[in-house]
């Protein structure tokens, strides 16, 4: 078992060097179907490292992995960023987006891409669905880093920011459509530092959302209420991925968000001993973009450790 460790202590010169080559890295977009439905994905890198497949939160879609894609591909790994049904330009499923079904739908993708085992790097509702598929599908999966992970703590405590940052502005996206006011209060509400949520990802995100895909994100929502909605739901799967999971397990998380608090950190530490904890200090639940650099160093170097 590794001790707790802090981001800032981990060498550096692994970012440094995909830092140096990170412009020179050409992101694909790419499509491929798997059960019917026409998936999007961005793929950059060719290296000898085995693959690593990140799946984003139910906020956004696979280009928010773009600065995290580059630095994976700069440091020797094929990286994969899917855009989940309904998000992005990948097809809606025809059923709810819960944890079983988007990871028998991974196993299916990965197997068609012929990229197993693949590592997973899942951030929040992401982080849910990584944990299922590398529980579920052990052949496939490669090391798993879980990053604000959906679905591991018992207790959600009520927060007057995440009301009206984040639950009110969603829902009236949801009700009525797309508002710059709204959605740029989602996004600040994922950041420790709101002025980090530049002008240039405020125009991504609307070009990229403007209001479409609203029925992926209520299936997918609906999908991780119908079975992690409750307490008991969410320790049953924490104990099933517990004794599932075939490889090594990160466990990331900024101590400042707001969104899924840091002590569900703790106790998804608690049910699996054997796994490692990050914690960022004075990071939000974005922390792959609001410390990109950091993130980037982390994740290379936990990688890179399970070679072979």
């Amino acid at each position: 078992m590794r001790p707790e460790a802090d981001p800032a202590d981990l060498p550096d010169r692994v970012l440094q060097l995909a830092a140096q080559h990170a412009d020179n890295v050409n992101t694909h977009r790419e499509y491929t179907r798997v059960r019917g439905l026409r998936l999007r994905y961005l793929q950059a890198g060719s290296g000898q490292r085995p693959a690593v497949i990140l799946l984003h939160g139910i906020g956004v879609t696979a280009d928010y992995w773009r600065p995290n894609l580059t630095a994976l591909a700069a440091a020797g790994f094929s990286a994969y960023a899917l855009d989940l049904p309904g998000f992005g330009e990948s097809d809606p499923a025809d059923r709810l987006s819960t944890p079983e079904h988007v990871a028998d739908l991974l196993a299916e993708w990965v197997s068609e891409l012929g990229i197993a085992p693949a590592g997973v790097i899942g951030h929040s509702m992401g982080g849910a669905f990584g944990l299922a598929f590398a529980a579920r599908h052990h052949p496939l999966a490669g090391h798993l880093m879980a990053v604000s992970p959906f679905g591991v703590g018992r207790y959600y405590p009520l927060r007057p920011r995440l009301f009206t940052q984040l639950i009110l502005p969603a829902t009236i996206m949801g009700l009525f459509g797309w508002s710059d006011w709204a959605f740029r209060r989602v996004l600040a509400a994922n950041f420790y530092d709101p002025q980090e949520l530049s002008a240039e990802l405020f125009a991504l995100a609307k070009k990229k959302h403007g209001g479409r895909r609203l029925a992926g994100r209520w299936q997918a929502i609906a999908g991780l209420g119908r079975d992690l909605g409750l307490s008991w739901q969410r320790t049953r799967f924490v104990r099933w991925a517990s004794e599932n999971l075939p490889r090594r397990l990160a466990i990331v998380w900024g101590n400042q968000d707001q969104v899924l608090p840091v002590e569900h950190a703790y106790e998804l530490k608690g049910a699996i001993g054997a796994a490692e904890l990050y914690i960022f200090d004075r990071a939000g639940h974005a922390l792959t973009l609001e410390y990109a650099a950091e993130f980037n160093e982390l994740a290379v170097s936990f990688f890179r450790q399970g070679d072979g």
